[in-house]
């Protein structure tokens, strides 16, 4: 038996005695709710400024243009407002299954949205996953995540002047939540 057999055979007896089940994802074979991967896939597809997006709505914009492209009709909550010396930062949560967080960096430009997350299938990502998606259309758009799946959450992004990221949950196989984010 050869190593890659015997981590195969490791990994389905520990999947079998904790009740989890070896499943294939994108033609890898994976254990339970994507804990661990077998084999290794191909590395994330890079993602683009340009594809920091959900449905319409693009990171960067001021809170105005966000109340406006998607929020206008749809009553909002503050869950938590910080205030540091160089930044204030509030987190809103919208009835429409969004949650977006705006910052103030005290340069004049305002509050401007740097995190979205959404629970609505109404907000797609530009490559066209959506919560309900199959972990499997995961795998197809975006490649082996970039970072350890933990629990069921994919993560994938870049450092590359700015840093980027987007953040898949998932449950049950299927996708839950999408966050996507931008520090500037």
């Amino acid at each position: 038996m050869n190593n890659k057999q015997y981590l195969i055979l490791l990994i389905a007896l520990t999947a079998f005695m904790s009740g989890c089940v070896a499943t294939e994802v994108g033609g890898k074979e994976t254990v339970g709710e994507n804990v661990a991967v077998v084999e290794n896939l191909p590395m994330d597809l890079p993602i683009r400024r340009e594809e920091l997006k959900l449905g319409n709505i693009e990171l960067g914009i001021s809170e105005k243009e966000f109340n406006h492209l998607a929020a206008s009709s749809f009553l909002h909550e503050i869950v938590s407002e910080e205030n540091e010396p160089e930044f204030i930062e509030k987190e809103c949560a919208y009835s429409n299954g969004l949650k977006a967080t705006f910052t103030d960096f005290h340069d004049g430009r305002g509050f401007i949205l740097f995190r979205l997350e959404t629970s609505s299938k109404e907000y797609a990502t530009v490559r066209g996953l959506s919560v309900g998606d199959d972990v499997r259309k995961i795998y197809e758009l975006y490649g082996a995540p970039l970072w350890e799946i933990f629990n069921g959450e994919f993560y994938y992004g870049t450092e590359t002047g700015d840093y980027m990221q987007l953040a898949i949950m998932t449950e049950d196989g299927k996708v839950l939540r999408i966050a996507t984010w931008l520090l500037m």
